[in-house]
C-alpha cells in the first residue's frame, strides 16, 4: 500500500492553529476553538492550562524546526481495503502546535517532545562529513 500526498495545493494551504488534545473527537474538520475552548487557556510561567468538559489539561507550544514545515492532511475517500492505495491532500500548514496533557505537566519525556527529536537527529546524521 503506498500514499500518495497531492502537494498542488500546498501553497495555497492556510496557516493552521493547530491544538492536539488527549482525547477522542468524532469529528474532522475545522472548529470553531478561538470562542469555545482557547477563552479557557491561561499562561502560568512557560505552562499552559485549559480545561475541556470540566476535565484539567497542561499544555506547551512546540515550534517546527525551520527547515521544516508542518501539514495538515485529509483524505477526501477512504480505502475499501487495507491494500488500496490511499490519497491525501494538504489543507493547510503550520509552524507550531500546541498539545496537551490530561493532569499531567509537559515534560521532554512526552512522545510529542520525543519525536521532534528526530528532526535534529536526522540533521546530524546527515551532514556532509568535514575534512
Amino acid at each position: 500500500m503506498a500514499c500518495e500526498i497531492s502537494v498542488q495545493d500546498f501553497s495555497d494551504g492556510k496557516c493552521s492553529k493547530l491544538h492536539l488534545l488527549p482525547c477522542t473527537i468524532d469529528y474532522n474538520g475545522e472548529a470553531n476553538i478561538s470562542s469555545y475552548f482557547e477563552t479557557t487557556v491561561k499562561k502560568e510561567e512557560e505552562n499552559l492550562t485549559a480545561t475541556y468538559r470540566g476535565r484539567p489539561l497542561c499544555g506547551a507550544k512546540i515550534q517546527i524546526p525551520d527547515d521544516y514545515i508542518g501539514c495538515v492532511l485529509s483524505e477526501p475517500q477512504k480505502p475499501f481495503s487495507e491494500d488500496e492505495d490511499r490519497r491525501m491532500k494538504i489543507t493547510g500548514r503550520f509552524k507550531e502546535l500546541t498539545y496537551w496533557n490530561l493532569d499531567n505537566q509537559t515534560s521532554v519525556n512526552d512522545k510529542l517532545q520525543k519525536a521532534m527529536l528526530w528532526t535534529k537527529i536526522a540533521k546530524a546524521i546527515h551532514q556532509s562529513e568535514e575534512a
